[in-house]
């Protein structure tokens, strides 16, 4: 398998289509930017200028130079903010009243990961402690299943320049950070970890298996990670635009409370097919 320019240009296409008819269903209803179209279109027209960025970089592929390193640049600085976009569309899928409970928590949460982020582009030896150490680099797609490894290690570390180049099948990032590989886990919790507390967390499961999960199997390149992981993120957004997943994954329940109930009751009750399936197989 292996992707192309065309391949991105084609898909960032597809994602400005989908967020122009967020857009106008948002005009439509008259509907304010924080209303589930508006929060919908936004994430959707933001992760298509990642899809932009990468048909773009395809032309400096493998070509080092300033457009190459600047690509390379663009795309760390797009992970920075993703954040607060996925966090838009997790909370597009709650009730209105809670929504605009847990949006100021949530865009908290996106600055706090957003400047931890930011800050490892800092790499000056005045500075204290892991700021004026260079970054270590992961070894190995494997390695991430353990997360322990992330603690000193780096997915797309540089010691001198950004670059971009062709992996097993798509881009290839290297960024020149700072070895305070631990700030990259304020990115984990606010999309993984803090949208559970609010009730999305059917959505958080597919983000999961959609984002890392899937990249870790689908290269062996580290440096690839992030890439692929802009790229098969669309197939979190795109389920807005299929009735049974967008319905399984709004959440109706105008509390916390009820939302975690109805949980435990999923779980239980799967729990109990499971329980009498297997003693039926015996």
């Amino acid at each position: 398998m292996c992707w192309s320019g065309q391949a991105s240009a084609c898909l960032a296409l597809f994602g400005y289509t989908g967020a122009f008819f967020e857009f106008r269903k948002m005009r439509k209803y008259q509907q304010r930017w924080n209303d589930t179209n508006g929060l919908r279109g936004i994430t959707i027209f933001y992760l298509s200028l990642m899809e932009t960025l990468q048909a773009v970089n395809y032309l400096v592929l493998n070509t080092p130079g300033f457009f190459n390193s600047l690509c390379a640049l663009l795309g760390y600085l797009h992970v920075c903010f993703q954040p607060f976009f996925i966090s838009f569309m997790y909370l597009s899928w709650l009730p209105k009243k809670r929504r605009m409970y847990w949006m100021k928590y949530a865009m908290f949460f996106s600055a706090i990961s957003a400047i931890a982020l930011l800050s490892r582009l800092s790499t000056s030896h005045s500075l204290p402690g892991c700021f004026s150490q260079h970054c270590t680099p992961v070894v190995s797609m494997e390695s991430l299943l353990n997360l322990k490894t992330q603690f000193g290690h780096t997915i797309g570390c540089a010691k001198t320049s950004f670059l971009s180049y062709r992996g097993d099948w798509h881009i290839a990032w290297q960024w020149v950070l700072n070895n305070c590989s631990y700030f990259v886990f304020t990115y984990y919790f606010t999309v993984f970890v803090f949208p559970c507390f609010y009730g999305v967390y059917l959505a958080v499961l597919a983000s999961s298996l959609y984002g890392p999960v899937a990249s870790i199997f689908l290269s062996t390149n580290p440096d690839e990670f992030g890439a692929i992981w802009c790229l098969i993120a669309i197939g979190l957004v795109s389920s807005v635009k299929i009735p049974i997943l967008d319905k399984f994954f709004t959440v109706t329940h105008e509390s916390w409370k009820d939302t975690w109930e109805a949980m435990f009751l999923r779980l239980n009750k799967l729990h109990k097919s499971f329980y009498v399936d297997f003693n039926h197989g015996k």
